[in-house]
């Protein structure tokens, strides 16, 4: 190996690392710009910036623990309840950018779904669409969001499996 290729072994994996903090710092930003220029709902963002804060001190404990004590990683799992057009599809739509910037997932896509593509009409069908949609959310790195998560358990048809 030639001087100039061990140089750029080394140069090249802090330049990849360095730019994905980067991008990781714009996707918090803008996810939380968004979040701030919403109009009115400001119980809705105190309560996000308050939970987003403590995803900062859970990933902060979590990067300077030891190995030996390594705390339990929290889990954030959301529901946002509300009448229509009070802003829940948005506010949901901003948080892949957010734990993404807080390093919290591998990726910042939003995987979106509804009743109608999760259950089936024959048996074995909302089984096997469920697990696609929650593997994309995986492996794309991302958050699976549930639109109309409520429709899931209301008025089930005997068609339904």
């Amino acid at each position: 190996m030639t001087i100039g290729a061990q140089k750029s072994a080394i140069i090249l994996p802090a330049l990849l690392e360095s730019s994905e903090k980067r991008i990781r710092q714009l996707k918090y930003e803008e996810g939380m710009e968004k979040i701030k220029n919403l109009v009115g709902l400001e119980n809705v963002k105190r309560q996000i910036f308050y939970l987003v804060s403590e995803m900062l001190i859970e990933s902060h404990v979590e990067s300077n623990s030891s190995k030996a004590i390594k705390p339990e990683k929290a889990t954030y799992h959301m529901v946002f309840q509300g009448n229509p057009g009070a802003g829940k599809t948005e506010i949901a739509r901003c948080f892949p950018d957010i734990l993404y910037g807080l390093n919290i997932t591998k990726g910042y896509k939003c995987i979106e779904t509804n009743r109608s593509e999760l259950v089936g009409a024959y048996i074995g069908q909302t089984e096997k669409a469920t697990r696609e949609k929650i593997e994309d959310a995986i492996n794309n790195g991302g958050v699976l969001f549930i639109d109309e998560f409520h429709q899931l358990g209301a008025d089930s048809s005997s068609w339904d499996y």
